[in-house]
Order: structure tokens, then sequence, then C-alpha cells
């Protein structure tokens, strides 16, 4: 959201008397209506996933899912049971816990106006089905999620009825004939998965599906937007035409079909506006002359109504500017109808009335709505009247505009549905966008969460930090998906407390949060960070010993001396002056690194006086006089240790010596340990997976260590010295971002960003069958000619191993498939001379070959010269 509200709602619970609502701003959170801000977010995200310069993450991820779903699918174990996991070692349930009526950000919507059933993508990549009720959701998905959904479409064969998802990372097309029982892949972009991203989908009257899209052409080396299409209802695509254009500038092209009364497609190029007909003639209507040099983005959108075909441009300026043009003879000529000074919010954020060409729609942080062809705008509401109103006010940000007409048959007209999606759910009005109804106020359940804490660790009430939907809480949990109530708006993390939630801080971009018995009232104080430098969510840690007493991490602290700086603050709750107070500890974690940031922090339950850090370059270190001197330990990581980016530290509450540490895990172990308090550290276990570790929580007995990671859930069996994927089953396929034991439950709490909180109820684990399987399952040997750009590549992994390995270059393109099988002896070997698929010679530059195995991944960097 682009601007936030402190909303203290006085809640209904048996402690509590009436529902009131009060509420005040915090000038602080003016700053989220700035492009800075959502910068800065992106930006603190991307460095959670440190690794080696020029990397591809994010495919040393897509690649580790690809492997655990093929496992997944061919995985047989002993235990005929249905509720077992992590290969049968652990039997428990996966219980999903809500909220089921604070929903996260939705994409784009269908309607079937035959059975008012709606269609919708969520941002966490799950389709869900509902009705025009609005409280009957269910999701259809939940197993596989598809990666930033383009487009979600109903289309009728026969009797049947075809969902069909375009999705991002990779570009793929999918569709289930059994409402998600089954899905199937689209054939036919088998280039566009290796490399690019879908720009829009769109389907004809006839049903034809269009997909654009940037891709890559490996023999010409470079990049090219193509449009594809299918005939046969989604299973199969075929290019159509592609034209070679710098992937930076691919936002001046888009495509459009209407939706009713015309089989034609219309797309822009650049400066070109055509129509498409099925035969794929391509007719050029008109050059464009006003878009020049200083448009960076195109979006299209009509309405066709008998012969008058009514079409609009909205042209994204380098002014932060949208521009507005309009045509009511299709696209022949256009007019300037005026701007809007911002930009869309996303692609699809931008619509025309299907039942009145003169009424557009466009959403940025708010809805807006013209009724003179975008000459005049009005704003539905302001984001913050939603949250005394929820039920008919638009939650902020508008990532997509849906219109459909259905007619009536009394009034012998057509009258419009108007689907809005929103970072707070979906929206439908039936006045064209004067009033508005929340469909997401019960089970449609796409919480996207940062961080939860169970008070007293005892599960009845519960309290969650969101992106988005703010601070929640759950005061009763009856065992069934749960209600929360927002407290506060915004985005919030890193819930701590000493005293089991009676004093409960946590963190907002702009400032630190004190809840006095939250679960009693809603006593909140805040403190504005002082000085600059944090991270942008920066972690906050309660004193084990004074609840009053909280730790900060990562500001400079108006650093006066002008060097590199990064402090620990210690705020102080008043409980007189109901205030919080702050100094800053002395030492300066950043003295010889201008980047180095304090990102982590605990302290040693079985002496408070022993604390342990962590940064976001790897380093470790040690303070035996709460935090006043500190003692670093270089390399806890080995040599590439200055990848590590530090996300956790736990100390055992039965050993001094022993402290797990963990964070990002693609160019170096995600989880190490040390025996020794800190001085040395090893990687725990051999089959690491390859990932960014959020978060890590040992049980009761620290025979276990849970971790919630970037690619799903993982627990590590000490006995064993093993990993084990725990997902799988009823599992959501999901970001798995906070993870709380909770030993009175006998339950692992984790929080998800996008599928909200699931709980897994651990029922019995299998004793240890041996006391020494920690062997070193993928190995990767590479022997490389410098002078003639050959590589031997050799891998050791187990007999029967599925293994794919991959030639990757730093912006993510796969320039080589090696290998995709079964290795039955455990052995493979490879010449790879430094050509594509097509064997064309790879340019200059760095690449990566990469190999995967279930959810380990080994990489090795070569550099080609030519």
């Amino acid at each position: 959201m682009k601007k936030f509200w402190f909303i203290i709602w006085f809640l209904f619970v048996p402690l509590l008397g009436n529902l009131i609502a009060q509420t005040s701003i915090n000038p602080l959170m003016e700053k989220e209506s700035s492009e800075e801000f959502k910068k800065k977010r992106e930006e603190w995200l991307r460095s959670l996933h440190r690794c080696e310069e020029g990397l591809p993450y994010w495919i040393v991820d897509q690649k580790t899912k690809e492997n655990i779903q093929h496992y997944l699918g061919t995985q047989k174990f002993d235990a005929p049971s249905s509720n077992s996991y992590a290969e049968g070692r652990i039997f428990g349930e996966w219980i999903e816990k809500g909220s089921d009526n604070l929903a996260g950000r939705v994409h784009t919507v269908d309607y079937d106006t035959n059975t008012s059933e709606i269609f919708l993508a969520s941002a966490g990549g799950n389709i869900w089905k509902g009705t025009i009720n609005g409280n009957d959701w269910i999701c259809l998905n939940n197993g596989k999620k598809f990666a930033n959904p383009r487009m979600v479409k109903i289309l009728s064969i026969g009797d049947k009825r075809r969902i069909v998802v375009a999705a991002n990372s990779p570009s793929a097309v999918y569709f289930t004939d059994d409402e998600g029982n089954t899905w199937q892949k689209a054939k036919g972009f088998e280039n566009a998965e290796k490399w690019g991203w879908i720009i829009r989908a769109a389907v004809t009257t006839s049903q034809t599906i269009y997909v654009l899209l940037v891709e890559w052409d490996y023999k010409v080396w470079k990049s090219i937007v193509s449009l594809y299409k299918s005939i046969d209802y989604g299973v199969n695509f075929s290019l159509v035409r592609s034209v070679y254009l710098d992937y930076s500038i691919s936002d001046l092209t888009d495509i459009w079909a209407p939706r009713y009364d015309s089989n034609i497609l219309y797309l822009v190029v650049k400066d070109t506006l055509y129509s498409v007909d099925e035969q794929n003639n391509f007719n050029m209507i008109r050059k464009i002359p006003f878009i020049e040099k200083f448009i960076t983005g195109t979006q299209i959108k009509g309405q066709i109504n008998g012969q008058q075909t009514t079409l609009y441009l909205a042209l994204k300026h380098t002014n932060v500017q949208t521009i507005f043009y309009y045509s009511n003879n299709g696209g022949k000529t256009f007019t300037n109808m005026g701007s809007l000074n911002f930009y869309p919010f996303e692609k699809n954020s931008f619509e025309v009335s299907q039942t009145n060409p003169s009424i557009i729609y466009f959403g940025q942080v708010e809805f807006y709505r013209s009724t003179d062809n975008g000459t005049t705008w009005n704003k539905a509401n302001k984001w913050e009247e939603y949250y005394p109103d929820i039920e008919s006010k638009l939650h902020a940000d508008i990532p997509g505009i849906v219109s459909f007409r259905k007619w009536n048959q009394t009034a012998q007209k057509f009258y419009e549905i108007l689907f809005v999606s929103t970072d707070g759910g979906i929206y439908v009005s039936f006045d064209n966008g004067l009033t508005f109804r929340n469909l997401s106020l019960k089970n449609l359940n796409i919480s996207q969460y940062y961080s939860i804490y169970t008070f007293d660790k005892k599960g009845k009430t519960l309290f969650a930090g969101s992106q988005d939907q703010g601070f929640q809480a759950c005061y009763d949990d009856n065992g069934k998906v749960l209600s929360f109530r927002q407290l506060i708006s915004g985005d919030y993390g890193h819930l701590t407390s000493s005293d089991g939630g009676r004093h409960l801080w946590s963190t907002y971009p702009a400032f630190a949060m004190l809840m006095i018995n939250p679960q009693l009232s809603t006593n909140i104080v805040t403190w504005n960070f002082q000085g600059s430098g944090f991270l942008w969510l920066p972690p906050i840690y309660a004193d084990p010993d004074n609840p009053y007493v909280a730790y900060l991490i990562s500001g400079d602290a108006n650093n006066p001396s002008g060097t590199p700086a990064s402090f620990i603050y210690k705020l102080t709750y008043d409980e007189t002056k109901n205030e919080i107070s702050h100094e800053v500890l002395p030492f300066n974690f950043a003295i010889d690194n201008v980047t180095r940031k304090i990102s982590s922090l605990a302290f040693s339950p079985l002496n408070t006086n022993i604390w342990f850090a962590l940064t976001n370059d790897g380093k470790f270190f040690r303070s035996f006089d709460r935090g006043t001197n500190w003692e670093l330990i270089d390399n806890v990581a080995g040599p590439q240790s200055h990848y590590l980016y530090g996300n956790k530290i736990v100390c055992s509450k039965y050993d001094l010596g022993k402290i797990v540490i963990a964070g990002s895990g693609y160019s170096n172990p995600g989880v190490l340990i040390s025996y020794d308090t800190g001085k040395t550290f090893v990687p725990l276990g051999g089959n690491l997976p390859s990932t960014l570790f959020y978060d890590i929580e040992l049980n009761e007995n620290e025979s276990m260590l849970f971790a919630g990671t970037e690619i799903g859930p993982f627990v590590y069996h000490f006995a064993e010295k093993k990993w084990y994927f725990l997902g799988g089953g009823n599992c959501p396929d999901n970001i798995f971002w906070d993870v709380e034991y909770l030993p009175e439950l006998s339950t692992v709490r984790f929080a998800t960003y996008g599928r909200g909180i699931w709980d897994f109820k651990i029922e019995k684990i299998l004793k240890s069958e041996t006391q020494n399987t920690d062997i070193q399952t993928l190995n990767l040997n590479v022997k490389q000619n410098l002078l003639s750009n050959e590589y031997f590549i050799e891998i050791d992994c187990q007999p029967n191993d599925y293994i794919t390995i991959n030639i990757f270059d730093v912006e993510g393109r796969n320039v080589r498939t090696l290998f995709e099988g079964i290795s039955i002896d455990g052995k493979i070997h490879l010449y790879w001379d430094g050509t594509t698929d097509a064997r064309a010679p790879l340019a200059s530059g760095k690449y990566f070959i990469v190999v995967n195995r279930k959810f380990e991944t080994k990489y090795f960097g070569v550099t080609i010269a030519r």
C-alpha cells in the first residue's frame, strides 16, 4: 500500500466491550505514497537473496521447485498412511489457520455470467473459484502455484468448462478441465520458458488465445517480442510473428481482444497499431506519431458496440504521467484527452466499460473513473476510507480491473459487472464503478504474512504482521480457519516478546512499535526511527530479561563521523510516560564495510550476557557483555561466506556452545551450526537445500530444526543428519516466511507469503534407523580449457537420482540444457563446448553450469572469452 494509517480497533473479544474504531495518521506513513518507498522494498527483497555476483538466484529456486515437484510425483514410502511427510519419517497433518477474511493481493479475474462464478488469480500464484456472493471461495491449485499469473480465462468446449491461466517466471500457460484436480501445461513455449516474460494474454470471441511475450533468439543473441496463438483451447501454441525489440522497451507493446461482438485482435508495437485476424493477417491501422521517445509504456483497451469500435491508449510518459488518447473510429484517428500524474499500478490496471465506451477506469494506489473519455477523473474513495468501511470501500493498490456485461431481460439492456483487484482482495460494482462490494470477506485465504506470534505459545491467541493488511490479531482459535482483525494498517514484521506476548514489539518501515497487553487492550506506543541506513523492514528483538526493552538493528544513528555505520538501538518503554526512549549501543558493525548492516541478533537463553549477531555480508559477531564489546568471527561459511545474508540465529536451550545460523544459501551453505559458542561453524547436513532460509526454529528437545524458505517448508533430522522437504499433501506451494514452534501443541506454525498461516501438527516421528547418513549426495567437478572454451563436467550423485544440468547466463537465460533424466549409476560425464542448444557459439561473458538434484543445487561459474 502507498500510505498507511494507524488504526486502533478496540475489538470485540470476551474481555472487551463493543467494537469501536479510532484512527490517527503518523506523518511518516506518507512516505508510502512515493515511488522511492516501493523501490526500497524491492531492493530489500533482492538483498535478502544475496549470492555470487551474476548468479540468477531465481533460476536456482525455479529449477529446485521443478525437481521437488518431480520428486513428489514419484516418491513411494513404506508407510501406507497419507499423513506421512519427510519421506515417511514424520507423521502429521497440515492445518490451514487463515486468515479467512483479510485477503492479500489479487491480480486479475474472469467471470462466468451464466453461473455467476468468479475465477481469480492471486499474487501468491493461486487460482480461486467463488461466486458473486463472495463467501464460498475454493483454491484450485494449492499444491502447485503459478508464479505471477497474468490472465485467468474461462473457455466453453461443448458442455465442458476449461480454466486457462497465463503465468510468468517462467512464461507458461496451464489449463484444467476438472476445476483444478489436474492441471496440464500447454505446449509451444519451450523457448520462452528458457527466459522472458508474458506481457499480456488475450482471448477472442472465437476462443482463440493470444499470448504476447518477450523471449530470446539464441542464434542471433537478441531479445524478441513474439505473438503466439492457440486454436485448440490452450493445448498447443504456435508462433504468429516475432519482432526484434530490446527487452528494455518491451512495455511499448500490447494487445487487446474485444470480449464481445468482434473476433479481431488489436496489437500495438511501438508507434504502430495493427489489427490481426484469425488467418494471421496483420492490417496496419495507422502509425501513432504521439508515441515518441518520451513514452515508456503502452496499454490498449477498448469496446465494440455494433459497428462502432472504441479504442483507448494509455501512454506512460517519462515525466511520471499517463496520457490518454481516445478513438471512436477503430484507431484511424486519436484525440488527446488529458493525463493523470502517475503510472498505472500494473499492466491490467486500465479498463474500458463494456456497456458504455465513454466510461474508463484506471488504477494506481487508488481507483479512478472517468465518464467523459478520460477528460476528467473522479476517485472512488481515498485509501484511508477503506478501514472504517471495508465492506464497500476499496483497499489501496489496484493491480487489475475487468469489465463484463450481462443482459437484463426486464430492462432489455446490458448492465455492467465490474471487478477491481486490490491488495486487499477483490471487489465488484454493478453501477459502473460508483459503489463497490467487497467479495473477499470470507474464505479467500490469500494473506501475505511476514511474521507471526502466538500468545504464550499455547495457540489460542495469534498475532500476525502482514504485507499491506497491517498488524492483525485473532483472539479465539476455535480449531477452524480463523478470522483476524486488522489492528493497524501497513506492513509489519519481526513480532517479538519476552513475556509471552504481553509486551509485543514489531517494526514498520519507519518506526518501531510496542503493543502492551494486546490480548486485552490496544495500548500502542511507537518510536520513529532516528538516523538512516535502516533495512527496509528492520528486525527487532525483545530483551530476554526485560519485556520493556527491545533492540532494533541496522540504522546508522546519524553517525557524526561520516564513516559507514550500523548500530544496535536499545529501546526502552517508560510505563509512567507511556513513551519509548532510545540509546545507541557503541559498537559499529560497519566500520570496515560501507554496505554492511547488522541483520540478525540473538541472546543465549543459558546466559543472557552472551549475544550473537549476523550481518548482511556473512560476518558473525559475539559479545560476552550484553553487546558492549564484540568479537568478529570471520569466514563462518568458508571462502564464500560473504555471500551469506544472515536472517536468523537460534541458540540451544541445553548446550551453551550450540548455535545455528541461517540465511541466503545460493553460493554458500544456507544453514550452519557451531558447537563452540560461535568460534567455528560447519554446514548443517550434506544435502542442504540451495535457497533462501527466512527463518528456522528448533523443537522442544532439539532433535529437529524446522525451516521456512523461498521454496517451501523443510526439516532437519539431527539424528540422521539429513534435510527433508516437509511439503506435499495439502501443504500449500508458497513462500514460507516465518516459523514458530508450539511445544504444548506439538505444532510447527508457518507464515506464508500468499496462503496465510498454516500449522503442521506432529503426530509421530519415527526413530532413526541409522546414525551416519551424513553423506554428500551431489558433487560437481568442472575441468576447463580456457583457450578453447571447452568444459568437462563430472557429476557424482546417488544411483537412480533425477538430475538436471543447465547452462544459464547472468540474466537467467537457459542457454543450454545438457541433461535431464535419471542417473542410473550415480555418475554423469559430460562435455560442453560453450555453445547454445542451437549449437551457436555463446558470446563472451559469464555463465553458470547449474546442477539440480531434488532440492540440492551445485553450480560452477565460467567465463567465455571470444
